[in-house]
Order: structure tokens, then C-alpha cells, then sequence
């Protein structure tokens, strides 16, 4: 098996038992996490969340954008959090 095979077995093992509406909108979030990855706390989602844990926080009945702004709280609590811990290093 190639390394190419494998990474996309891999990437199919995450979204495995997902409805296609699902990772659609988990597509969507982590896309938005990645265009916003240096504003906010978008960086967290990016690198911190496995694609069962961000469907976690959705429903199949949400637009892409009630996808998105199911994670904006936590963003803006983690971005606080980053602020802070810059603030306070000098």
C-alpha cells in the first residue's frame, strides 16, 4: 500500500459512519478553521479536534453557516485565553 493510500484510508476512517450532510458540515468547519487559522481561536479546532468530535457539536438539520457558528463561544473563549497567555509573558 502506497503512503498516498494510506493517508486517504486514514482520512476515510475519520468520516466513517457519517452521514454525507455530516461531513459536508465538518468540511465546513474545519475549512473555516483553516481560512481563519491565525485570527481567533480557529487554530484550536484545527489542530486539537478529530472530525467525530466537531460533528459532535452539530446536527444534520444546520446550514453550513449554523455549523460554523456552533463553535464561535469557544473559539472566542480560547482566543481570550491566547491573548492572555501573550499579555502575560512580559
Amino acid at each position: 500500500m502506497s503512503t498516498f493510500e494510506v493517508y486517504q484510508r486514514s482520512i476515510t476512517d475519520h468520516f466513517a459512519g457519517m452521514s454525507e450532510r455530516m461531513v459536508v458540515l465538518v468540511k465546513a468547519v474545519y475549512d473555516h478553521a483553516d481560512e481563519h487559522y491565525n485570527h481567533g481561536g480557529w487554530d484550536v479546532i484545527a489542530e486539537c479536534f478529530e472530525p467525530r468530535e466537531v460533528a459532535g457539536r452539530m446536527n444534520e438539520d444546520m446550514t453550513v453557516a449554523e455549523a460554523i457558528d456552533s463553535w464561535r463561544f469557544s473559539v472566542d473563549v480560547w482566543a481570550d485565553r491566547q491573548a492572555d497567555a501573550r499579555n502575560s509573558a512580559f
